[in-house]
């Protein structure tokens, strides 16, 4: 993985790393799950060993893994991913996943998602078992609920950019769309006069008619409503297209 995504997810785990945490159970939890990983983080380690207090025993606590809800499943999922979990930025392809080498703990963390409203999927790479999720809103409430906010808002600030952003190349397309539009009707109505004037039928055009007609010819750039503009008396938009269209039906 790129450095950009692994200093994206070392700083997610300091976030959580720091999530506050009120009562023994959920920190017994959480503890557990880390203490799987053979990743040391020292600080939080020795904050939830504290908080749990002199009655955690891991045993227990891994027989109480079908019950868990609540904080204490919270705490768990935020257990699992510090200890053994990676994370996209959102400025790349969405992709969080927590790699386990326990199948057990492995479907224990997956239930444990599910639960809170999440739909992960798990596969196997090698000698880990894997849980994943590719949708970006999903991974983003995912850090959230587990009490990463600020990386929370992050993926938030990135959909915000990527809708601007998107929003931006559909009205320049857009634009670039109407421009072709007006350059390929121009050059239709240049064709047709042009014909008109070989043919010797241009003289039936009348006065008005005549005047658009060259005006066209020596502004093949021009839109209908700068033609209009450019007459004498001017005319709109509306004015001028009604009279191309009497010219261009002489053709």
């Amino acid at each position: 993985m790129a450095d950009t995504e692994m200093s994206f997810a070392k700083e997610v785990k300091q976030q959580l790393s720091r999530a506050e945490v009120k009562k023994s159970e959920p920190a017994a939890f959480e503890l557990y799950a880390m203490e799987q990983s053979k990743i040391a983080y020292e600080d939080r380690h020795s904050f939830l060993k504290k908080k749990a207090g002199p009655e955690y025993n891991p045993e227990v606590v891994a027989a109480s893994l079908n019950l868990m809800e609540g904080d204490n499943a919270k705490g768990f999922l935020r257990g699992c991913f510090i200890g053994s979990g990676t994370v996209n930025s959102p400025k790349k392809t969405p992709h969080l996943e927590i790699r386990f080498k326990d199948g057990n703990l492995a479907e224990h963390c997956r239930e444990a998602m599910i639960m809170a409203g999440f739909s992960p999927n798990m596969s196997t790479r090698r000698e880990y078992i894997i849980v994943y999720m590719k949708k970006s809103e999903m991974i983003a409430d995912f850090l959230g609920y587990m009490g990463a906010f600020k990386a929370y808002l992050d993926f938030e600030n990135e959909k915000v950019s990527k809708e601007v952003s998107s929003d931006a190349n559909r009205a320049t397309n857009c634009d670039f769309a109407n421009i072709n539009k007006v350059i390929s009707a121009a050059r239709e109505q240049c064709r047709k006069i042009e014909e008109l004037k070989k043919s010797g039928r241009f003289i039936n055009l009348s006065d008005d008619e005549k005047a658009l007609a060259e005006l066209r010819l020596e502004n093949p750039e021009c839109t209908l409503e700068e033609l209009g503009k450019m007459l004498s008396p001017k005319l709109s938009k509306s004015g001028v297209a009604h009279r191309m269209k009497k010219i261009t039906s002489f053709y």
